[in-house]
C-alpha cells in the first residue's frame, strides 16, 4: 500500500505487507527503479517474524519497483515475489 504522511509534510511512505509462510529465518527486500531490478537497486533484510516493512522519505519524481522473496537456513530462498510500483511524483 502506498499512503502519504499527513499535511504539510511532502513525504511518502509505502508500507508493504505479506502473509506468513512457514518458518522463515528471515525476508529479503528489494527495492529498485526499474522492472528488471537492474538500476537504483538496494536490499534489506527483516526478520522473519515480520509482515510488514515501510520505507518513507522517498525521492520526488521517481518509480520505485519492490519484490521479496523468504530465507530459510534449511530448504533456502523462494522465488522472488514482487508487489506492484509505485510513482513517488512531486
Amino acid at each position: 500500500t502506498l499512503t502519504k504522511n499527513p499535511a504539510p509534510s511532502t513525504n511518502w511512505t509505502v508500507t508493504l505487507n505479506w502473509s506468513a509462510v512457514a518458518n522463515p529465518s528471515n525476508f529479503t527486500i528489494q527495492r529498485a527503479n526499474n522492472a528488471g531490478f537492474t538500476t537504483g537497486l538496494a536490499s534489506f533484510t527483516v526478520s522473519g517474524s515480520a509482515r510488514q516493512f515501510v520505507q518513507t522519505t522517498l525521492n520526488s519524481n521517481t518509480v520505485y519497483y519492490y519484490r521479496i522473496r523468504a530465507n530459510s537456513s534449511i530448504s533456502g530462498s523462494s522465488a522472488w515475489q514482487t508487489f506492484r510500483s509505485f510513482w513517488k511524483a512531486t
